[in-house]
């Protein structure tokens, strides 16, 4: 066979595929060696090239999906952050308006309390100044008393006893406490 188309090329050298450039039997061998290459690529190679080039594109899928998917989870963490984030605000809100309610409580308690006791302090200081002014009273009106009996033992001109003393000395300080 090779020789009825080694026979072939040579009729046709002069015209036809050698008038291109082309020598039909250089022709036929890188023909038959490219088809035994494309064999040898496809049984071997080929498959491989498709597998490596499928499980990189399921990779890529796979990857992609879980981009999406961490998209969605950090979204909804986003979320969760600014909803607790809100809470906190709101309970560190009534926490202060507690605390102040309590300190306005506090100090309204301690100004009463202060109120109280200087009322008290108040109340016993004049009662300790009734107490003394009662007592320098009767202080005054007994050396008042002493200076009338010895003013009128000089008027009269002589010493009076005691029991008379003692009336006279009554009966000016009833006279005074009127």
């Amino acid at each position: 066979m090779t020789s009825e188309i080694l026979q072939f090329g040579s009729a046709e050298s002069g015209g036809g595929i050698s008038s291109l450039g082309l020598d039909l039997k250089a022709f036929i061998f890188q023909l038959i060696a490219f088809l035994i290459v494309l064999v040898i690529l496809s049984k071997f190679v080929f498959p491989k090239l498709v597998k490596t080039l499928e499980d990189r594109r399921q990779t890529l899928e796979k990857s992609l999906e879980q981009a999406h998917q961490t998209e969605l989870t950090l979204a909804s963490a986003e979320e969760k952050a600014k909803e607790l984030l809100h809470k906190a605000r709101s309970q560190a809100d009534a926490a202060l308006a507690d605390a102040k309610l309590e300190a306005k409580s506090m100090v309204a308690g301690a100004e009463a309390a202060a109120q109280a006791q200087a009322k008290r302090i108040l109340d016993e200081a004049q009662d300790l100044i009734k107490e003394e002014h009662d007592r320098l009273s009767d202080e005054l009106k007994k050396e008042l008393a002493g200076l009338v009996a010895t003013a009128t033992e000089r008027i009269i001109g002589e010493k009076l006893d005691s029991t008379k003393d003692s009336e006279l000395i009554g009966k000016t300080i009833k006279g005074l406490a009127k």
